[in-house]
Formats: structure tokens, C-alpha cells, sequence
């Protein structure tokens, strides 16, 4: 079925999303087909984590913004790196790659990023240079 679709005649209902969820609904097209490796495991890992399991994901986004809060109680500023390494090499995070591998990236590259965006926590990303050497770097403040 992917051939009927792969030779439609318009091509802006090939890019539209309501077009496939409505080929899908109907059951000409199954998800697994259409949705790269990345869509398909955050749907498995949504479905994996059972009843009450987006209510226990809250409960633990507000014990986070509380902890925020409390460590702002006592600190101006926490100073942390944007990335957990260096930028990933082209083609690293291109859709035919396994979503554990692609997690797995994100965790370490881009580890420090989620919580502050779950807590809500203003911040900025700065450059930051080593002065006398060709060392940069930027940070999170």
C-alpha cells in the first residue's frame, strides 16, 4: 500500500499529517509503515509505562519544580553546560536510526537541557571561551 501512496498525485497530501492519520484510521496504512524509528519507540515507551503512568510522569515534573525552586532559594544561578559533549557528527540523529540509540545520544548530549525546560527555570545559553587557548564552549545560566 505504500506504492499507492508513494505515486499520489499531489504532493502536498503526501506531506499532511491528517492525510496518513486518516489513511491509517481507515486501515490502509499502518503507523510502523509510514513513522520513523523515533516516533515509534516514544509511542512504545508511552504505552509501555501502563495505568496511571502519565499521572506519576506530572507528579514527578512538579517534584522538579519544587526542587528548582528550593535550590533557588539559596543560589543566584546554577551554571551548567548546554551540551553533555560535543555537536553529534551528521547523519547521527537521522530518522532510520534505532530510537534506543537515539535516546541514548540525547541523554548524553543534551542531558542538561529537559529539566530545567520541565521546571520552567529562565535561563539563557552563553559562550564561554578559555582565554588563551582555542577551548570554547557554551553554558547554561
Amino acid at each position: 500500500m505504500l506504492s499507492l501512496i508513494a505515486s499520489a498525485s499531489i504532493p502536498n497530501q503526501l506531506a499532511s499529517r491528517e492525510w496518513l492519520i486518516g489513511l491509517g484510521q481507515l486501515g490502509i496504512v499502518r503507523a510502523k509503515d509510514v513513522s520513523e524509528p523515533s516516533t515509534l519507540g516514544l509511542a512504545e515507551s508511552y504505552d509501555s509505562v501502563g495505568d496511571g503512568g502519565l499521572d506519576r510522569a506530572a507528579a514527578y515534573l512538579d517534584e522538579l519544580a519544587l526542587t528548582f525552586d528550593a535550590f533557588f532559594q539559596d543560589h543566584g544561578v546554577l551554571l551548567t553546560p548546554v551540551l553533555g559533549e560535543p555537536p553529534v557528527r551528521l547523519g547521527a540523529q537521522r530518522p532510520d536510526v534505532p530510537f534506543d540509540t537515539l535516546l541514548e545520544q540525547a541523554q548524553h548530549y543534551a542531558g542538561h537541557t529537559p529539566p530545567h525546560n520541565a521546571a520552567k527555570t529562565p535561563a539563557m545559553s552563553v559562550p564561554l571561551t578559555v582565554y588563551g587557548t582555542d577551548y570554547r564552549l557554551a553554558a547554561t545560566l
